[in-house]
């Protein structure tokens, strides 16, 4: 055997023993026979990584234990992004306390990875808890449910309480069925919140629901907050009513940031479009950038 076969054999061999050692470890520390998808070498790497990204369906609670015991010694952490998972509650609940305390976490996205309530309520303490984060996500969590079932309220309520004390800029909650105290609840958080600059809630609403106050709820918080500026909507059943009660808020504000409103509904016909923009005339004419979108399904 030559001496680069034989150095060659060396650095397999050191890899394997490396490789069975943290295998042996995390058998001892998960149980006998951890069921695992990602290797030691994967888990070790996510101590370091700026931006970790997960789009894995096959992934098991050993992953995400060892995932956070990783995480919880990763002090660059910028951005997460879990998507397509099966973290569901019970994987947030065993993630959150590492979430809390990332020092230089600033984007968080939680995309369809079946969370309801008790997910939620996780997710709310580190939206207060960690002060860094500036974009969180919580999109297409219903997606994945064979029922037509909603965000509860408690988890709801939690969360806008949290909107009320964090330190976001973005959020996002897309494709997640709200009742409409629920929606109403995150308005309301609007008018407290004075670090938001863009709030989306698209494709948000229960069918067949009444959402005419949660509207009134975001216009009486246009009339307060000075920060946002960018509004997304789509609860598919804002009339013209509707966006009269918008514009008169915008309108009266006159320390708003607004620059953007777009809205999606069911229950404007043409005719109704001309009469709400119409309605945002001399919002547009005080601020020639002001940006509205009107799409009427």
């Amino acid at each position: 055997m030559s001496l680069l076969e034989t150095e060659q054999n060396d650095i397999f061999l050191h890899k394997y023993l490396k490789y069975k050692q943290k295998y042996n470890a995390l058998k001892m520390k998960y149980g006998d026979e951890p069921q695992m998808a990602w290797t030691p070498n994967i888990i070790s790497s996510f101590k370091y990584l700026k931006t970790i990204e997960i789009y894995d369906e096959n992934i098991y609670i050993h992953d995400i234990r060892a995932f956070t015991d990783a995480i919880n010694q990763n002090e660059k952490l910028e951005t997460l992004i879990i998507s397509k998972s099966n973290f569901t509650d019970d994987g947030i609940l065993i993630l959150a306390g590492a979430l809390e305390t990332r020092p230089a976490l600033k984007n968080l996205q939680i995309l369809k990875c079946n969370i309801s309530d008790k997910g939620i309520i996780a997710l709310a303490d580190i939206l207060v808890k960690n002060k860094n984060l500036e974009i969180f996500y919580l999109d297409n969590q219903l997606e994945v449910r064979s029922d037509n079932d909603s965000f509860k309220l408690l988890g709801l309520i939690n969360l806008a309480e949290a909107l009320k004390n964090s330190s976001l800029k973005t959020f996002s909650l897309i494709n997640c069925k709200i009742s409409p105290g629920g929606v109403s609840l995150l308005a309301e958080a609007l008018q407290v919140n004075k670090t938001l600059t863009q709030f989306v809630l698209d494709n948000a609403i229960v069918p067949k629901m009444d959402y005419s106050q949660s509207i009134k709820a975001f216009s009486d918080a246009l009339t307060k907050n000075n920060t946002l500026q960018t509004l997304r909507l789509n609860l598919t059943c804002i009339n013209v009513t509707g966006m009269n009660l918008l514009a008169k808020a915008i309108k009266n504000n006159k320390n708003t940031s607004i620059s953007e409103l777009a809205i999606q509904t069911r229950c404007m016909d043409m005719n109704d479009k001309n009469k709400a923009v119409k309605a945002f005339s001399s919002v547009i004419k005080n601020n020639p950038n002001f940006a509205l979108h009107i799409i009427a399904l």
